[in-house]
């Protein structure tokens, strides 16, 4: 089977194409605006699921900041 993935300028998978992501991209986004909402990053760890380190990374843009540049067909086990 085959699917189409967002990739990055190196080509390389980013978001929630991402194999290892734990988040799609509206929940990345959703974060971002909590956040500057005023909700803290011990809530959001707690909504999300995840812990207070990838919030500070997510919401700062070290984490989940990688522009999309285009995309491409790759392979996926059946």
């Amino acid at each position: 089977m085959q699917i189409t993935v967002k990739v990055n300028a190196n080509g390389l998978r980013v978001g929630e194409d991402h194999p290892r992501a734990r988040l799609t991209d509206r929940e990345v986004d959703r974060m971002r605006e909590l956040y500057e909402e005023g909700v803290t990053i011990t809530e959001l760890a707690r909504m999300f699921e995840i812990s207070k380190g990838s919030v500070h990374d997510i919401v700062n843009c070290r984490r989940r900041a990688e522009t999309v540049v285009g995309e491409r067909t790759v392979r996926v086990p059946d």
